[in-house]
């Protein structure tokens, strides 16, 4: 359809303004990704989109635009950037275009986006989306504009991302599995079926797009998926989490991932919220953690909350570390502590370890030890490796501090390795290259 085209439909469907508002929806972001302009390559990956029509009808667009009474005040930013009605000709649907992609001001961009989105229906999206390619649409407005586009016309606009060569099918079908999941996976478990292959960019959006309209349904196509064999699912349950972090928050997605069956998928979500809640409260993270310091499924957590609280108060984290039940997760934990506390301040820290008793706690944290102090003092480091009482443990930071020595000292290094005494692993593993 040429854009010339949409003025013969007469009609607009009107996505609401509620589910695009004057904010950027996105599916499936990491938080610290990057934004990146242009049409982004099928090589990358929320949103929650108001009820649109599933008919194949149009909505008439209420003049002046949809959703504000003819009297309704104004705020004063909405003042700055009056938008006309919803465009009717192909003129003021490019006026619309450039002020959507190319004005200047972000506030103004974002605002005319949101009219644009408005505007689309199941006609006129695939001619609306050359626009997005020839302006340079940025990746938010990428995205957004395809999980609309899937919201209102789901298998027409997924096919349609199958067979170009942007990045739009994780989007789009986001935003079909958030109106209609049902026919959504339907369409993936029919696509396989039919011997083209599990598609996991369709498969990360179905569960992306489910995890917006209901987290339960999600959760549990995924530990489905996982009794079935299936690959990948520990990303997907990743996608689920990273929203109910985004959206309900620390405190909820605690207590969400500490009900989730015992297994990897468990302690893959615990680890991601113990990040995310170390990072912005450490001593709250701890008490949360400290709950499940003797379960297998944990060992990740307390490990994840040992590091993060290292990085503002090694000393700190170290205690706490050592008032927990002895197991996996106290030992990996004492190990990231050490090591973050003999980077940022070595004496205090070894001054900590003499005071420990023997002990494969002590080992852990000697090992963690010895891989913060090898980069600064490798021959400190080395003395330290060789108090470790477990074997394995001493190998490794035998290994660790030798290598780092080889590094920054090969005549000195070498001397050393010369003299004997080290176990033939070691030495092949600190000479090999």
């Amino acid at each position: 359809m040429t854009r010339a085209a949409w003025i013969r439909h007469g009609s607009w469907a009107a996505v609401a303004v509620a589910a695009f508002g004057l904010g950027s929806v996105r599916s499936g972001d990491d938080p610290g990704s990057t934004a990146r302009t242009g049409a982004v390559s099928k090589t990358e990956s929320r949103a929650s989109p108001g009820r649109a029509s599933g008919g194949s009808g149009g909505m008439r667009a209420a003049k002046g635009g949809p959703g504000r009474a003819a009297d309704q005040p104004r705020g004063p930013v909405a003042e700055l950037f009056p938008l006309p009605g919803l465009p009717r000709s192909e003129r003021e649907f490019d006026a619309l275009a450039r002020q959507a992609f190319q004005d200047g001001n972000p506030l103004a961009r974002r605002a005319a986006f949101t009219r644009f989105l408005e505007a689309m229906t199941r006609e006129n999206a695939p001619a609306m989306r050359k626009y997005l390619v020839d302006m340079n649409a940025d990746k938010d407005q990428w995205k957004d504009f395809h999980y609309a586009w899937g919201s209102i016309d789901g298998e027409v606009a997924v096919k349609h991302a199958m067979d170009t060569r942007e990045y739009d099918m994780e989007f789009t079908m986001s935003g079909w599995s958030s109106m209609h999941p049902a026919e959504a996976e339907r369409f993936l478990k029919e696509l396989t079926a039919a011997g083209k292959g599990e598609n996991v960019l369709l498969r990360r959006g179905l569960v992306a797009g489910l995890a917006d309209a209901d987290r339960s349904l999600a959760t549990a196509m995924i530990f489905d998926l996982a009794g079935a064999g299936a690959k990948n699912t520990g990303e997907l349950l990743g996608i689920v989490t990273g929203k109910v972090l985004q959206r309900q928050g620390i405190a909820e997605a605690a207590r969400w991932s500490a009900e989730l069956p015992d297994g990897p998928l468990k302690a893959a979500a615990m680890d991601q919220v113990a990040h995310a809640y170390a990072g912005k409260d450490p001593r709250a993270a701890a008490q949360w953690a400290e709950r499940f310091a003797g379960e297998d499924y944990a060992s990740r957590v307390i490990e994840e909350v040992g590091d993060e609280w290292a990085k503002r108060n090694p000393a700190e984290a170290v205690k706490w570390l050592v008032s927990l039940d002895a197991g996996g997760g106290q030992n990996s934990g004492l190990r990231s502590a050490l090591s973050r506390w003999a980077q940022r301040d070595p004496v205090p820290a070894g001054e900590h370890l003499a005071r420990m008793a023997r002990s494969p706690q002590r080992d852990a944290a000697i090992n963690g030890y010895v891989r913060g102090l090898a980069t600064k003092d490798p021959v400190g480091a080395i003395e330290w490796a060789d108090s470790i009482a477990n074997d394995r443990l001493r190998a490794e930071a035998l290994t660790s501090a030798g290598k780092a020595y080889l590094q920054r000292n090969p005549a000195a290094a070498r001397a050393w390795i010369a003299q004997g005494g080290l176990p033939a692993g070691v030495r092949k593993a600190v000479l090999k290259p």
